[in-house]
């Protein structure tokens, strides 16, 4: 009887010493995401606005966000006039990855299941498979990711259903390229029965050129358009064209020595303006004023119609948290319609430690 005591404590032994081939996925601070800086833990926003005309009445909206120590948001609510309206909920696992995000929203008086978000990961850790389901249950969208020998995703076939989760609906297949035996992506190409839809290019492991290809039938181009960036990840530039080849429309947008993006142009095919904004930013790298102009209605076939209209403005005003994180706790904004008026006040709170 001792000896089969001792035989199964060594065995316990070594199970508990045996190594895990499951890596423990490197932590996501999503703050950032929602316009947070520093260890937020709770925040209580609410939004006092008119819609778009001075008549119409003042409304009050308000949300809710929690995140872990490690900037994990835990819990989303949305209240419109105090109402809850709208709610997402995550759920990690004990190594720190998102396994599920679901979204409520309220319809006819009762807050019901929307969407849920399934994620699923390999032995070693690294993501396999995704999936979207509708209230019901339903199958909306399945990402598989495939890996070669090195564990690098090298195909992603997506399935796209339909609403009522039956039959297929199309299934997309992105191939991923790499720089010799590095994680170093090169190019990334999407197909859509068969035909090529999107070609990504990388330089440096940064995306520097968008590609994607319109067709209504097999093998017959309607057109294409190209978006470039900068080696900081800026979007540049985008073009579009039909099917000869011949511009649409493009679009510019320019920096400033910081990276801040203070105007964009966009112009028709003939060179002539359609669009334009310019912006400036504050220390803090929050917009100051914006002024907007349209000078045409673009449609898709190409048509534009010139529109006369002036300029317009929207003004932002803030109040900062005297914390070093500078979040912002009051802002302001006034227009661009005149009468527009919408008042933002967050309440934030922040996990103990050592302030920066």
């Amino acid at each position: 009887m001792r000896q089969i005591l001792l035989v199964v404590l060594l065995l316990g032994l070594v199970a508990c010493a045996a190594p895990t081939d499951h890596v423990p996925a490197p932590p996501r601070d999503e703050r950032p995401l929602h316009g947070l800086q520093g260890p937020v833990s709770e925040v209580k926003w609410s939004t006092r606005y008119t819609e778009w005309l001075p008549e119409q009445e003042v409304r009050l909206d308000s949300q809710y966000l929690a995140f872990d120590s490690l900037g994990r948001k835990l819990v989303h609510r949305f209240f419109v006039e105090g109402e809850l309206t709208k709610k997402d909920s995550v759920e990690w696992n004990e190594w720190g990855e998102k396994v599920s995000e679901i979204r409520w929203q309220r319809r006819k008086g009762k807050m019901t299941r929307w969407l849920e978000t399934e994620w699923r990961y390999g032995e070693e850790g690294k993501l396999a498979e995704e999936r979207q389901l509708d209230g019901e249950g339903k199958m909306q969208l399945q990402r598989i990711f495939q890996r070669d020998d090195r564990g690098r995703v090298e195909t992603v076939i997506t399935n796209h259903y339909r609403g009522d989760g039956g039959a297929e609906d199309f299934q997309t297949r992105s191939e991923i390229q790499y720089q010799d035996s590095s994680n170093v992506k090169t190019e990334v190409r999407r197909f859509q029965a068969g035909n090529l839809r999107r070609i990504e290019y990388f330089l440096e492991g940064k995306k520097v050129r968008d590609e994607s290809y319109s067709s209504q039938d097999p093998g017959r181009l309607t057109g294409w358009t190209v978006y470039e960036y900068d080696m900081s990840g800026d979007f540049q530039r985008q073009r579009k064209y039909d099917g000869q080849g011949q511009a649409i429309w493009r679009e510019l947008r320019l920096y400033d020595s910081e990276g801040k993006e203070f105007e964009v142009r966009r112009e028709n095919g003939r060179s002539e303006p359609m669009f334009r904004k310019t912006q400036d930013f504050n220390d803090e790298n929050d917009p100051v004023y914006r002024i907007m102009q349209i000078f045409d209605a673009y449609y898709d076939d190409g048509r534009s119609v010139p529109i006369d209209t002036t300029p317009d403005t929207t003004l932002f005003a803030y109040q900062y948290d005297p914390e070093p994180h500078r979040n912002w706790v009051w802002k302001e904004i006034k227009g661009p319609i005149k009468g527009n008026l919408e008042l933002h006040q967050r309440q934030i709170s922040y996990h103990p430690g050592p302030k920066p």
